[in-house]
């Protein structure tokens, strides 16, 4: 496949897409979207002008919970999803919790619409604390099997979660407040097979 990844550091889907790209060894270019971002041009290729967007064999794919599925379905290398349908479906699920629950309503720009004329500072409160509910909700779901959020190996459900989280880190997030997410986190950066890819560290 001829992959081409429009990608914005700090963008909570660009981090899953690359730290899924990069773990499973494919081969892609990379291309700045800061330097491209509300232009003319990168909205020929997202016409919504979100980050990130993928092209594949000239297809133009702009939804990440897309990308790391097609990716999953076509290389084989360090399996992110499990054959089993259940366990399967369990690891969908939280990454779609995340995708679609947590991460939409944190998104800068949807605050700048429904909270028009906060500063700064406020912005980042109310995704902060958006983010730290979606958490605590979400901690029912993880962990049942190992410090793993789904069954017993590292999974696109590790990914999802650990950039969200990370995140709220950033938003201002307490690291003490939230210690399952933290004990998780430092598992993944303790093992050299998972941190290596990570782009977030």
């Amino acid at each position: 496949m001829d992959i081409t990844f429009y990608y914005s550091r700090g963008s909570n889907c660009s981090e899953r897409v690359k730290w899924v790209l990069d773990h499973k060894r494919i081969s892609y270019h990379q291309i700045d979207a800061d330097e491209l971002y509300g232009s003319e041009k990168y909205l020929e290729i997202n016409p919504f002008g979100r980050v990130p967007s993928m092209i594949v064999n000239g297809v133009t794919i702009n939804e990440s919970m897309v990308m790391v599925e097609l990716l999953e379905e076509n290389f084989g290398t360090n399996p992110l999803l499990p054959e089993d349908p259940l366990p399967k479906a369990e690891i969908r699920q939280i990454c779609e919790i995340v995708n679609s629950t947590i991460h939409p309503m944190q998104n800068s720009k949807v605050v700048e619409f429904f909270k028009p004329g906060l500063d700064n500072k406020a912005k980042r409160e109310l995704r902060r604390q958006w983010i730290e509910k979606g958490l605590k909700t979400l901690t029912s779901y993880l962990w049942k099997q190992s410090d793993f959020v789904a069954g017993t190996q590292f999974s696109l459900a590790d990914i999802f979660v650990a950039v969200i989280y990370n995140k709220g880190i950033s938003l201002g997030l307490n690291r003490t407040d939230h210690p399952g997410f933290e004990c998780h986190w430092n598992c993944l950066l303790n093992d050299p097979s998972i941190s290596k890819y990570c782009p977030i560290k």
